[in-house]
């Protein structure tokens, strides 16, 4: 074989391995989703043994800055992370990944609780919210959730105040997440939540933690 039949060779087999890397990350479907979220799943579990509980007393301890941040870019861009509370104790672990995408946004992201599990599909059209299994609903222009039967408004955070964003359930008020510019980075000693309510159904502590963990990891991965 000659040395330029070699090279086309070789040149054409790289572009098939790539081609192979590349494409299951080009706009996924359903199924390459899945596997990418089972993947998430089994690489955090080992360390979702240390996780503390975040009861309705310890939400208002939920730390704004992240314990752990890391960031690895390649064909795509995978994001790990750790949530902790003021005193350092870790509560949630997520892993985020961006596809490829010619449309805009494309990305999952799997978040970890000692209890709980939410999962993010992030598209254009809006964020798919799905909790230990169960599809919650839609979240549109990062503020409201729709859901259910008849596709109502299940929760929504609101954006209009200066400091602090609340986060209503079912028309009721739950808390508010802390507001923080871009690119802005905080103490691990600052509060993510300016407060919670104390009658904290455990439905309702489930939602509104779904859009804080989403507001709160989202502004770390997207900067």
């Amino acid at each position: 074989m000659g040395i330029f039949a070699l090279s086309t060779l070789l040149v054409a087999g790289a572009g098939i391995y790539i081609f192979s890397k590349v494409f299951p990350n080009f706009q996924p479907g359903n199924k390459k989703v899945q596997a990418d979220l089972k993947d998430m799943r089994e690489e955090l579990a080992p360390a979702a043994t240390n996780l503390v509980p975040l009861d309705n007393k310890d939400l208002e301890l939920l730390a704004a800055e992240e314990e752990e941040h890391k960031v690895k870019k390649g064909f795509t861009t995978k994001v790990k992370g750790t949530l902790s509370t003021i005193f350092h104790e870790p509560v949630a672990l997520y892993s985020y990944k961006k596809y490829l995408s010619t449309s805009g946004k494309d990305a999952v992201l799997y978040v970890k609780t000692a209890r709980h599990e939410y999962f993010y599909w992030i598209k254009n059209k809006g964020t798919k919210v799905v909790i230990d299994n169960s599809l919650i609903g839609n979240l549109e222009n990062q503020e409201i959730l729709y859901g259910g039967k008849k596709d109502r408004m299940i929760a929504r955070i609101n954006r209009d105040e200066e400091e602090f964003m609340p986060v209503l359930v079912q028309g009721k008020e739950i808390g508010s997440i802390v507001k923080t510019g871009p690119g802005e980075k905080q103490a691990l000693s600052t509060r993510a939540f300016g407060y919670v309510v104390d009658n904290v159904l455990p439905e309702e502590r489930a939602v509104f933690l779904s859009l804080a963990f989403y507001e709160l990891i989202m502004r770390k991965v997207e900067e």
